[in-house]
């Protein structure tokens, strides 16, 4: 794919990720994807899928604004801002993150991403 078509991609996936869609996750995640930063997430897009369902369970109104998209070979890298407001406490939470992935044949392979836990927005 073309860095064009990998920008597409992901920015066609933040919008799933925001509109709680992960029907087409496994067209978007290879069978061996591994999130490198949390080694515990299932391997493949079912890890995925694991993980927004939590969100989304703890976070119903999370929205992910990408605020940097950068993109070069196989790479993409994007920074972004999760807001929303935790279930139990009501409370409004954010974070940032800093995610790199690595693409592979049309398809996400690996990610790597700094940042923190989505924190009580004071």
């Amino acid at each position: 794919m073309s860095v064009a078509e990998n920008k597409k991609m992901m920015l066609a996936l933040y919008k799933a990720f925001n509109e709680k869609d992960l029907a087409g996750i496994e067209q978007v995640f290879t069978e061996s994807f591994v999130d490198h930063s949390t080694p515990e997430q299932t391997v493949g897009p079912e890890g995925v899928r694991a993980y927004f369902a939590t969100l989304y369970d703890a976070i119903p109104d999370l929205r992910i604004t990408i605020d940097d998209l950068v993109a070069e070979g196989d790479r993409v890298v994007i920074r972004t801002s999760w807001r929303g407001t935790h279930a139990e406490s009501k409370k409004a939470v954010y974070r940032s993150l800093i995610q790199i992935f690595h693409i592979s044949q049309g398809k996400i392979q690996g990610e790597w991403n700094e940042g923190g836990d989505l924190l009580p927005n004071d």
